[in-house]
């Protein structure tokens, strides 16, 4: 398919809301549901549509359950400018991480913390660890409940940042 880069984000989130809200459903009448913690880092021009469709997500499961998600939004001029502590902190404590367009400056100290903590991208159960449209490298480590989503797909039809597909 070939759609316009903001089509690809408004159905990428959609289909990923749709799957987060699915999962979360079952989990909104339990008493003992730890909050769930998501980290999404995006463009600095796509985290207005980002902070728009997670305050949609909220209102749609927060209301009846307080508390029960938790978003930190970042830019890829924030992940490249934070300390590697801090990155590290980041990924860590997430339940679920979105990356999407991830570039410089953010880039090379995402890729750090990554490399030098292989663990991190799995290191809660069922942690879902998703990198869209960014380089090739990154978007292979995509992976839910420890099991690599491209496993086994040709490189050249993972999408990247250097493909116009």
């Amino acid at each position: 398919m070939n759609f316009k880069p903001t089509l690809k984000k408004a159905v990428s989130f959609a289909l990923l809301s749709c799957f987060f809200l699915s999962t979360l459903s079952g989990l909104a009448a339990a008493e003992d549901v730890k909050p769930i913690s998501v980290l999404v880092v995006h463009s600095s021009t796509s985290t207005k549509m980002t902070n728009d469709a997670a305050h949609k997500i909220l209102s749609m499961i927060n209301p009846s359950n307080p508390g029960l998600v938790n978003f930190d939004i970042r830019t890829t001029t924030q992940i490249g400018q934070a300390s590697p502590d801090e990155l590290k902190s980041l990924i860590e404590n997430a339940d679920i991480v979105i990356v999407e367009w991830m570039f410089e400056p953010g880039l090379s100290a995402f890729k750090n913390i990554i490399n030098a903590n292989p663990d991190i991208t799995k290191n809660k159960p069922n942690k879902i660890f998703l990198v869209l449209e960014s380089y090739l490298e990154l978007t292979k480590s995509s992976q839910i409940d420890r099991k690599l989503l491209f496993d086994g797909v040709p490189d050249s039809i993972i999408g990247d940042t250097s493909k116009k597909d």
